[in-house]
């Protein structure tokens, strides 16, 4: 049973070659944990909110309220206050926001993380405009930093990941990346079962969203149109 090599290549749609070699996934890992720090000090309630107890011998306690209705448990509901109930179930809708939030947030720092540890390309020179368009068309949410010394880094990988890398490029990469982190675990053939699982997974999401928007063209099942490409 051939054995996957050390380091695996993925030519983008826009043809680029990215080299891409394992990540240490614990150092992904750690990478995530500054985002929710981020989060609250910019005064999201990534924390549950809290109430106090007042404590039989003297003095309180902060707790942080549970809701729970499965299990019966819900600290929010204060019986005699029906105004302080109300504010702790918008306290408690906003806390669930801000974890929606730093969920999508550090799902996609991961695969940032990733790209930016186990990715190495070389990037075209005198690329002029890139930065004005992805401003542009993130609505200033993506920031690039000055062409500085010291920026070079970041500068191509957001080049990278704004304007080179197409829905199925971001999953495949990630596949190669998470299969060689594993080691030697999986074998050639393992590996194109797996590739092809997933270029068909994409393509069959990218169809139901093209069916759920447009309607299905007239004689199409879904499928069509959608077949998945064999490993390179």
């Amino acid at each position: 049973m051939k054995q996957l090599p050390d380091a695996l290549q993925h030519v983008t749609e826009s043809g680029l070659t990215l080299n891409l070699s394992p990540v240490r996934l614990v150092l992904v890992e750690l990478a995530l944990n500054v985002i929710a720090d981020e989060m609250r000090n910019a005064g999201e309630p990534v924390n549950a909110p809290t109430f106090v107890v007042e404590l039989a011998g003297g003095g309180h306690e902060t707790l942080e309220h549970v809701y729970d209705p499965e299990n019966g448990i819900n600290t929010l509901e204060e019986p005699d206050d029906p105004r302080a109930t109300a504010i702790n179930y918008a306290r408690w809708r906003a806390h669930e926001k801000a974890l929606a939030k730093l969920e999508t947030l550090q799902t996609e720092r991961r695969l940032q993380e990733m790209f930016k540890q186990g990715v190495d390309f070389t990037m075209p020179k005198n690329i002029d405009g890139w930065e004005a368009d992805v401003a542009e068309k993130s609505r200033g949410q993506a920031e690039i930093p000055p062409d500085e010394p010291g920026n070079g880094a970041e500068r191509a990988f957001l080049w990278l990941w704004y304007t080179q890398l197409s829905q199925m490029d971001v999953q495949q990469v990630h596949l190669k990346l998470m299969v060689l982190s594993q080691g030697r675990l999986f074998s050639e053939e393992q590996f194109r079962e797996l590739q092809e699982s997933v270029q068909s997974n994409v393509a069959n999401s990218v169809w139901s969203s093209f069916v759920e928007t447009f309607g299905a063209p007239d004689g199409a099942e879904p499928g069509d149109g959608a077949e998945a490409v064999g490993p390179e």
